[in-house]
């Protein structure tokens, strides 16, 4: 079954969209001057650029999971998506940045020590929905596990307010 992809409506929920957006405000500080090593104007407009790139990464990376054109299987060490990642409480899925791209050939790991994942939801009440529930980073080293892990319970919670909502409940987008 492809889960990603052949999706006729999106929907951010309050939690993906305040987790985005601090994600992009750790990005952007990330990538902010260093006060022990002050850096040229050079660097910084690197840093910005790439910041910048990675945002749009992610952006266009939606879009790829929204037109079913996101590579990979799902289940395949470097494919752009996983699904599931979590099947209790209704199945949430994951889009990682970055990733092995189509050929194989794109080997970064990381940007930066991090890596990005935005998590949503199929649910089978609503077919043809993508419903967008969390966006996080990880390091690549140290907690990562538990960073991650948390994560993704912050996107069960969130889906199961949204069954709530609907009036329904969670096991309902299980199947």
């Amino acid at each position: 079954m492809r889960v990603v992809g052949a999706t006729s409506e999106q929907f951010e929920t309050e939690q993906f969209i305040a987790s985005y957006t601090s994600m992009a405000r750790d990005l952007a500080q990330d990538f902010s001057d260093d006060a022990e090593r002050p850096l040229s104007a050079r660097a910084m407009a690197i840093r910005r650029r790439v910041a910048v790139q990675v945002l749009s990464d992610l952006q266009v990376l939606r879009r790829q999971a929204v037109a079913g054109t996101a590579y990979g299987d799902g289940v395949r060490t470097g494919s752009a998506w996983k699904y599931p990642v979590s099947d209790r409480h209704g199945r949430i899925g994951e889009l990682k940045h970055p990733n092995d791209g189509p050929d194989g050939a794109h080997r970064v790991v990381d940007v930066m020590g991090w890596q990005y994942r935005l998590y949503f939801s199929r649910p089978d009440v609503r077919p043809g929905l993508m419903l967008w529930l969390q966006a996080g980073r990880k390091p690549i080293d140290g907690d990562w596990r538990t960073i991650q892990s948390a994560h993704i319970e912050l996107a069960k919670a969130t889906l199961n307010q949204w069954h709530l909502a609907q009036g329904g409940p969670p096991e309902a987008s299980r199947g």
